[in-house]
């Protein structure tokens, strides 16, 4: 009796525990993994792989193809696989996939080359690449899914006719992404935690409506027709406010932009945008082949771009706010824009943040502008024949910097405090600098290269080659004071410098310098790292260094003031055939010093070195003999300076 009690009370124990071991477990599961409909989890299902009609019906549960009455697979909870969850192409027969739970995968879903496929009810968590992926395919719907966590939410890669309507995605660097695809519907999802929530790559005919968006809202790339061809009601909202898309418009008025959360202009013409606070958001405001249109007291913040202009000529931006973006301004491919008093600044993109840039644009006004803490205040890369003036480029890393741009004129700028340069010319020729103050930087105006990955390399000889860089660019009645270097040209040919002020700086200016920072590069072979420069009738005072040359050859230095600087007047290292004529040179530790310097042409200067306190007498040889006297004094004369006293 004993034995058979304590073998109840052991069945009653294993089974209370039993029971706390299951009620424990189904509190604790994933949220993914519970039921949440009427079919009940019993364990994950292995992955779905379907190639044609025929594997398609073997999968299915009920249904035949038809329209009326499709193939259902459903109910499917797949995990962890290195592959697609599921997987189905070359179809098209009618199925409907629905109910399905599907994470950690390399994709959730991928249709490739399939009609007529129903996503209905699935969540779609933490895969790889893609939760949703359609390509070739057509006449698909996407419906009342969940999708979050995963590479791209939903992609369309050369799709058409496609709905995508009532869905949750959330939590990924593209929402909805639509690539070279025809007559998408994007209808009444709600999109969350994105930095874009719709990105639209050269496609045709979508339609937004209704769609709530909490990210970056609309992204666009592609040309005239595919950017016009799409078409978005007014009760899409992006964080909480109306999303303006609007194109083939004219004379739009402040009216048509109440409360805006972004504002996109397609092919429209002749209209005002003004006062408008944009934040959060992929693109502020951005206009597309748009023309003659006004942008005024904009405050765009905290966007990847604050205001964009693509293909668009003859439009103004005048007074807007741009602080806080990866880039405040920025301007592809138009021409004939006046940007004008607007501020530009704290804008930041991975290092390489810019408060304003021109990239492929010409002649373009930028004038009086502010642009402060960026990484680049103001930039133009391929861009010609603009003119930048009377702008503010302060506390950046560089101030003004032109990439491959030429025939531009950058005139009356103040460029000071800059962390690494006030004006930079990279790649770039025949740019006028006049006017410009490049004060307290440590480059105040640079032409030449921006860092070894633009040199031509030859490793297997070890061996780094420099070729000319920023050639006949005109520097004129510039000011370069308190700098590390004033005026700098590495590996640049044929510029014209006159009448620039170079003062206070470690070295006024440089041609041909050679930075210790790539020493470890190995052999250098100079392609003359500065040649054939013209440098007159400049003011060059109190600096550690009034002119080096540095592996420099053919340039001529003519008619400059060149005074009271601490080491040299002109210093020549290894440069050679070089012209010095009719320099002024006064008050220099020394006139011109040459090293390991052949041809070069040194006459008619004006060389005054640092007058000693007695002529002939260098002023440490000087010190050191008054030194002797009064040490000698004092020896001989200790008596009479210190008397002893008298004993009593």
């Amino acid at each position: 009796m004993g034995n058979s009690s304590k073998g109840i009370v052991f069945i009653l124990i294993v089974s209370l525990l039993s029971i706390s071991f299951i009620l424990f477990a189904q509190q604790n599961l994933p949220k993914f993994a519970k039921n949440s409909g009427n079919t009940p989890i019993s364990k994950f299902d292995l992955p779905i792989h379907i190639n044609g009609n025929l594997e398609l019906s073997n999968f299915s549960t009920q249904g035949n193809g038809s329209q009326s009455n499709p193939y259902v697979i459903e109910n499917k909870r797949i995990n962890g696989t290195p592959l697609e969850c599921i997987w189905i192409s070359n179809t098209t027969a009618f199925f409907i996939l629905r109910n399905c739970i599907l994470l950690n995968g390399r994709m959730g879903i991928s249709l490739s080359n399939v009609s007529n496929g129903y996503l209905i009810n699935n969540t779609i968590i933490s895969n790889d690449q893609r939760g949703i992926s359609l390509s070739n395919s057509s006449y698909c719907r996407i419906a009342n899914n969940t999708v979050e966590s995963n590479g791209y939410n939903l992609e369309l890669f050369s799709c058409k006719n496609v709905i995508i309507f009532n869905n949750t995605i959330l939590d990924s660097c593209l929402n909805i992404y639509v690539y070279h695809s025809l007559n998408t519907s994007i209808i009444q999802n709600t999109l969350k935690n994105s930095q874009y929530d719709i990105d639209l790559y050269y496609s045709k005919t979508c339609t937004f409506s209704k769609n709530i968006m909490y990210g970056g809202g609309l992204h666009m790339e592609g040309n005239l027709t595919h950017l016009s061809s799409h078409d978005a009601d007014l009760n899409n909202f992006l964080n909480g406010r109306p999303m303006y898309y609007y194109s083939n418009k004219t004379n739009l008025t402040p009216a048509n932009f109440t409360n805006a959360s972004q504002i996109i202009l397609v092919n429209c013409n002749n209209s005002k945008i003004t006062n408008a606070n944009i934040y959060n958001v992929s693109s502020g405001v951005a206009l597309y082949y748009s023309h003659n249109n006004t942008i005024s007291h904009v405050t765009a913040t905290s966007n990847d771009q604050g205001i964009y202009l693509e293909h668009s000529t003859n439009n103004t931006l005048a007074n807007n706010t741009a602080n806080c973006n990866e880039i405040g301004i920025s301007v592809w491919k138009s021409l004939n824009n006046t940007i004008f008093n607007n501020s530009a600044s704290y804008n930041k993109n991975y290092g390489i943040g810019r408060g304003i840039e021109l990239r492929g644009s010409h002649y373009n006004t930028i004038s009086n502008n502010t642009v402060k803490y960026n990484s680049y205040g103001l930039c133009l890369e391929a861009s010609y024949n603009n003119t930048i003036a009377h702008n503010t480029a302060s506390s950046n890393y560089r101030g003004l910097y032109l990439h491959s741009s030429a025939n531009n004129s950058v005139l009356c700028n103040i460029a000071t405090n800059n962390s690494d340069s006030g004006i930079w010319l990279d790649y770039s020729y025949f740019n006028t600098l006049f006017n410009n103050s490049a004060d307290h930087n440590k480059y105040g105006i640079i032409l030449g290269y921006s860092s070894p990955s633009i040199l031509c390399l030859a490793w297997p000889l070890g061996t780094v080659v420099f070729t000319g860089e920023s050639n006949n660019n005109t520097l004129f009645n510039n000011t370069c004071n308190y700098n590390e270097f004033g005026i700098s040209l590495f590996y640049s040919s044929n510029n014209s410098l006159s009448s620039n002020i170079a003062n206070y700086n470690v070295y006024g200016i440089v041609l041909g310098y050679l930075s210790p920072q790539y020493a470890f590069l190995g052999t250098w072979v100079f392609h003359g790292a500065a040649e054939n420069n013209v440098i007159s009738n400049h003011t060059i005072k109190s600096n550690t260094c009034g002119i080096s040359l540095s592996y420099s050859a053919y340039n001529s230095l003519l008619f400059n003031n060149i005074s009271n600087n601490e080491d040299y007047g002109i210093l020549l290292n290894h440069s050679n055939y070089n012209s010095i004529k009719s320099n002024i040179l006064y008050g220099n530790a020394q006139c011109i010093r040459e090293i390991q310097c052949v041809g070069n042409i040194i006459a008619s200067n004006d060389c005054q070195n640092r007058p000693s306190p007695i002529p002939g007498f260098p002023p440490f040889l000087l010190l050191l003999i008054l030194l002797s006297i009064v040490l000698l004094y004092l020896s001989q004369n200790t008596e009479s300076l210190f008397p002893k006293e008298e004993s009593k």
